[in-house]
C-alpha cells in the first residue's frame, strides 16, 4: 500500500512539474500571448510542487532522476496548447529545478 501511494505521489509531482514547465516555456516563447491565467497556473503549480516536496522530501531525488522525461512531457503539453511545434522549444530544459520552484523566477 505504501509503495502504491509513493508511486501516486511521484506521478503527481512529475505531472505538476510538467505543467509548470510547459507554462514557463509558453511564457518564454510567446511573450505577446502572456496572460494572467498563465501566471496564475505557474503560481499554483509551484505551490503544489512545494507542498509535495515538503510532505515527501525524498521526491526531489525522484524528480532529479525523471527530469528529462518530465521535460519531454512539458514540451508535449506546450505544443498541444499552442500553434508551435517541438522544434520551437529547446531540446533540453532551459530551466533548472531550482528555477522551476523559485516563486520569483519568470524567464
Amino acid at each position: 500500500m505504501a509503495s502504491a501511494i509513493a508511486r501516486c505521489e511521484r506521478r503527481a509531482l512529475l505531472s505538476r512539474v510538467a505543467v509548470l514547465t510547459a507554462h514557463l516555456l509558453k511564457w518564454q516563447v510567446q511573450r505577446d500571448r502572456r496572460s494572467r491565467s498563465w501566471e496564475a497556473t505557474i503560481r499554483l503549480q509551484r505551490r503544489e510542487v512545494a507542498a509535495l516536496l515538503r510532505e515527501m522530501p525524498s521526491l526531489r531525488r525522484f524528480l532529479d532522476e525523471g527530469f528529462d522525461e518530465m521535460y519531454r512531457n512539458a514540451v508535449d503539453v506546450a505544443v498541444a496548447e499552442t500553434a508551435l511545434t517541438e522544434e520551437d522549444f529547446p531540446r533540453a530544459c532551459p530551466f533548472t529545478l531550482d528555477e522551476l520552484v523559485d516563486e520569483q523566477f519568470l524567464p
